[in-house]
């Protein structure tokens, strides 16, 4: 398969540059404050930073990170299920020393977002060639909606590994090279590692690509296949360790995984994909009335949708309008596939509690 041209110099310079401001105006004035203020609106930054705090305490200390005291004291709660986001709260035990607390937590915080307009570059330019698609793409994916309303949560904003285990699950077939497949099975786990849920989209989309792949490249060849099970390999080994933790809190404490009434509060449908929240700067007028109407169960906190964005939209269905072919029937059956297991998620979570 033919290679993409390189990328030169300049243009890296571009992308970085484009990326970096882009994350400093939507965020802020954070820039100006780094070393004064978190991100975010709610008290869920401050859980985000006691975290780092909690695991330093616990290695300093020779204490298991996934229980405290410090809560519910003094019997103490589990953490196994809580939201540690790893890759941040590695950065902020590494920086931390050098820079202070909270020019460690916004650094990585800002850095993510930059790392989300470039991982989808990259991966778009290799899809595509295209630099400008490219940088308009990473451009689209790091404004996301979505992201803009959940910057006390950076291990939901920290997406940039989704994109980056695409594009090497892209080239490990494509070249069945062994790095390639090391690094596809490195980005899937630290996609988990930053959030579990964030493996759901990335094994779905990946999951797509590759059924197209191996069915329309057989046989494939065998360094293909020893690549990919080199990436699935890392994978396993390095998602197992937290993935046997879940089984065994689950079997011990099953209630503790599901909260009654969260599959009203915090569940998506297809409504929210189409609607702008209702503290959009310039649609908001139009969509609070809804909001109110069909998300009554919601507080104002929890209002925040899986809005994709009036850009996104009309590019996606300028593309399909204008082009066809596989990548745009992959792109619709990742979609529905989404959609999805988003209606089988709410069915599920209501049978659970009776609903």
């Amino acid at each position: 398969m033919n290679e993409r041209p390189a990328l030169g110099k300049r243009w890296i310079i571009i992308v970085l540059l484009a990326y970096a401001s882009t994350a400093i105006g939507m965020t802020w004035p954070l820039a100006a404050q780094i070393t004064t203020h978190l991100p975010g609106h709610t008290t869920d930054t401050l859980v985000h930073y006691w975290n780092g705090w909690w695991v330093r305490q616990a290695l300093i200390t020779g204490q298991s990170p996934f229980y405290t005291t410090y809560l519910f004291h003094p019997k103490g709660l589990s953490l196994i299920y809580h939201n540690f986001a790893w890759m941040n709260i590695a950065a902020w035990l590494i920086l931390s020393p050098w820079v202070g607390e909270l020019v460690a937590y916004n650094l990585p915080f800002l850095a993510s977002l930059i790392m989300c307009g470039l991982a989808t570059f990259l991966l778009t330019h290799e899809l595509t060639g295209d630099k400008r698609a490219a940088l308009l793409a990473g451009l689209v994916y790091q404004c996301w909606p979505f992201r803009l309303g959940q910057l006390d949560h950076p291990n939901l904003i920290s997406t940039q590994w989704i994109p980056l285990f695409l594009l090497f699950l892209l080239r490990t077939v494509r070249r069945g090279r062994w790095q390639d497949g090391l690094l596809t099975g490195a980005f899937f786990s630290l996609a988990g590692y930053t959030r579990w849920q964030q493996l759901i989209p990335a094994a779905m989309i990946g999951g797509i690509y590759l059924i197209y792949a191996l069915l329309s490249q057989r046989p494939l060849q065998r360094r293909r296949v020893l690549a990919l099970l080199l990436a699935g390999g890392v994978a396993v080994a390095a998602l197992g360790p937290p993935t046997l933790l879940l089984v065994h809190q689950q079997d011990t404490l099953p209630t503790d995984l599901l909260v009654e009434g969260e599959e009203a509060t915090m569940q998506t449908d297809l409504l929210a994909y189409l609607t702008p929240s209702p503290s959009h700067p310039m649609l908001s007028r139009l969509t609070r009335l809804a909001y109110i109407r069909y998300y009554a169960d919601r507080s104002a906190g929890r209002r925040f949708p899986a809005y994709v964005g009036v850009t996104t939209l009309v590019l996606a269905l300028l593309g399909i309008w204008i082009f066809s072919g596989v990548a745009t029937i992959l792109g619709l059956l990742a979609f529905v596939a989404g959609y999805l297991v988003s209606i089988v998620a709410s069915i599920y979570l209501a049978s659970e509690f009776g609903l």
